[in-house]
């Protein structure tokens, strides 16, 4: 599911999936943001849709 999506559904910027927005941003070393981003908005993402599975992203320790 594309970023635009987590978006509209939460209300609220997102780098989970958000393509150049994320990879400029890794290149800029925002690594704590962007993985607080896909811990906090992939959770709640599955909650706001009923979900009960969730995809997890696995990051270097950064």
């Amino acid at each position: 599911m594309d970023y635009n999506i987590y978006e509209d559904i939460l209300g609220r910027e997102t780098f989970v999936h958000a393509k150049m927005k994320e990879t400029k941003a890794w290149w800029e070393r925002e690594d704590s943001q962007i993985i607080e981003s896909y811990k906090r908005d992939v959770v709640d993402l599955a909650k706001a849709l009923g979900l009960d599975i969730v995809t997890v992203e696995l990051f270097p320790d950064s």
